[in-house]
């Protein structure tokens, strides 16, 4: 038996973080469920996917840069520029599509920008991201120092529509357990990376110029 399990944890070594990672999750909501009732609820459990879901998608970004052997300081201040100018383009009048998409590509914008940086100017990650955060983080003072309330209808339809839970919900009342669109998305998201890190050439390549000593890239290129 122990051998059988031993030769399972050998063939599947690259599932190991995500399975400890996994397992902490629910050890530790476990826990919580314990001490507190008010968690034991499956809507509680749901909400902090959906209360987190922005997280998630820059997680599984991270995961990329951090498999690479570098480090991304500035997804706290890309993040809070993104929401802040949305808020101010959508108080302006803008099409709250044309505001995704923009935002969208600012953000990948300013990546490529660091990521230049880092990969043809050979400055160190930690500092082309670190000035990357304070960037913007003060771009958001300099579009606004107050809070901006977000009333468009797209954006609440997007973030308040209710995907009722098949079994934890009633769908005649449209009342029980739910998830959220971002929530959705998020997940989706995270089986295409990990579908594109384990099963693609893009993957490969990532997983090689990590796990090269010394990040040496003529090795990772053979």
């Amino acid at each position: 038996m122990m051998r059988k399990i031993g030769a399972l944890i050998s063939n599947n070594q690259k599932f190991i973080p995500l399975t400890a990672t996994a397992v902490l999750v629910f050890v530790a909501y476990g826990v919580g469920a314990v001490l507190y009732p008010g968690m034991r609820g499956p809507q509680v459990f749901l909400n902090i996917f959906r209360n987190n879901a922005y997280l998630l998608i820059s997680a599984i970004g991270m995961t990329f840069v951090i498999l690479t052997g570098g480090i991304d300081l500035s997804v706290s201040g890309v993040v809070a520029l993104t929401t802040v100018a949305s808020a101010a383009m959508l108080r302006d009048g803008w099409n709250p599509w044309v505001v995704i998409l923009l935002m969208l590509t600012m953000g990948m914008a300013l990546g490529a920008t660091m990521g230049s940086f880092i990969a043809y100017l050979k400055v160190q990650p930690f500092i082309a991201t670190l000035a990357g955060m304070w960037f913007g983080r003060g771009m958001c003072f300099f579009i606004s120092d107050d809070a901006i309330a977000i009333n468009d209808r797209i954006f609440r339809i997007l973030g308040q529509t209710k995907i009722l839970i098949p079994g934890l919900s009633d769908p005649a009342t449209k009342q029980g357990d739910f998830l959220s669109i971002f929530t959705i998305v998020g997940l989706l998201l995270l089986l295409v990376a990990m579908y594109i890190a384990h099963y693609t050439r893009f993957g490969r390549t990532v997983y090689a110029i990590g796990g090269n000593e010394g990040r040496n890239e003529q090795s990772a290129r053979f």
